[in-house]
């Protein structure tokens, strides 16, 4: 009795992910990239990785931060040979004002990993991961990286996100809430 329900459960499970799958693909097919987003992510749960990646570019060239952040992503974890490919859209996602990205790219920059190694630029992204509201994270590793560079010239305990700079080629999009992007 417990396996016929198990079954039925499993059947239905499937064909509501198939009808939600399928209500994806013809929002996204008419232009709503928030549910190509959605249907890159559903892709990427079942392992279909490459239709996964065309939706999450599909977003990302529309200049939307969570599809490049899905690839930045996907490339950061798959493994160390892709590891430029996620530096690359890292770069754009904190471009169009992703916290979570300009926090990556931090990283990247004070560990030196597809780049030089640059404290002052990662210190820069931490700022901007910060001021863009990913509060904690971000102020721990700006604090790491002057205190492992014994670093004099930050003040330790503020960021002043008013007149934060960020090099040109990468602040170069306005902040937009999340509903709006997608519009």
């Amino acid at each position: 009795m417990l396996t016929k329900y198990m079954i039925l459960v499993l059947i239905i499970f499937q064909v509501s992910f198939a009808s939600e799958q399928e209500i994806f693909e013809v929002k996204c097919e008419k232009g709503d990239m928030y549910y190509c987003h959605k249907l890159g992510r559903e892709l990427k749960k079942i392992k279909e990785y490459e239709k996964a990646i065309y939706y999450f570019n599909l977003v990302c060239d529309n200049n939307i931060s969570d599809g490049c952040m899905s690839l930045a992503t996907y490339y950061d974890l798959k493994n160390r040979k892709y590891k430029k490919n996620a530096f690359e859209y890292y770069t754009k996602a904190c471009a169009l004002n992703n916290r979570f990205a300009c926090n990556n790219l931090g990283n990247f920059y004070r560990y030196g990993k597809v780049v030089d190694k640059n404290i002052s630029r990662a210190i820069s992204f931490f700022e901007k991961a910060y001021c863009l509201g990913d509060i904690d994270k971000p102020y721990r590793n700006r604090q790491k990286a002057i205190e492992e560079n014994k670093l004099t010239n930050y003040n330790r305990n503020n960021i002043d996100c008013v007149f934060l700079k960020i090099d040109e080629s990468i602040d170069t999009a306005n902040k937009i809430d999340d509903e709006s992007a997608y519009q």
